[in-house]
């Protein structure tokens, strides 16, 4: 089983993924407009992706996406993540997004733009491994003060 509902309460919907890793393997001749592979979306809380492969979603705009804004995730935890040939841009964490600790990623592209692009300090960033990308980490100038 690869995913099992452990709770519902006030539209809330908890997900608890089972398996020791999960494998994304994308069509890299597919356009997907830009859209994102995995969306972290509207008051997402206490995620944690682990052991997650990504490879071939050439077209997706990031691999891995946190949306800010006003009804932004928190408590995020993405760790042993490895991204293959995949989208330009394999990290985004919007605006606002709290508590975020990104440990362990290992990227690998022939023209990529960037591993990690946060519009606030992740809490934690760590373990970052990339080849092939114009920059490994951009970080928003204003909230540099919040790494702890």
């Amino acid at each position: 089983m690869i995913s099992n509902i452990i709770h519902k309460k006030n539209k809330e919907l908890i997900i608890r993924y089972t398996e020791e890793k999960f494998l994304l393997i994308g069509d890299p001749e597919y356009d997907y407009k830009g859209n994102p592979i995995i969306a972290l979306q509207y008051k997402a809380r206490n995620v944690l992706l682990k052991n997650i492969s990504i490879r071939a979603f050439k077209h997706a705009g990031n691999d891995i996406k946190v949306f800010g804004g006003n009804h932004h995730a928190d408590f995020i935890t993405p760790k042993n993540i490895n991204v293959t040939h995949s989208s330009p841009s394999a990290t985004r964490i919007g605006k606002d997004v709290k508590m975020v600790h990104i440990s362990d990623v290992k990227a690998i592209a022939l023209e990529g733009k960037y591993v990690v692009k946060a519009d606030t300090t992740p809490s934690r960033l760590h373990g970052i491994l990339a080849s092939g990308y114009k920059k490994t980490t951009i970080i928003s100038a204003e909230s540099h003060h919040h790494i702890g």
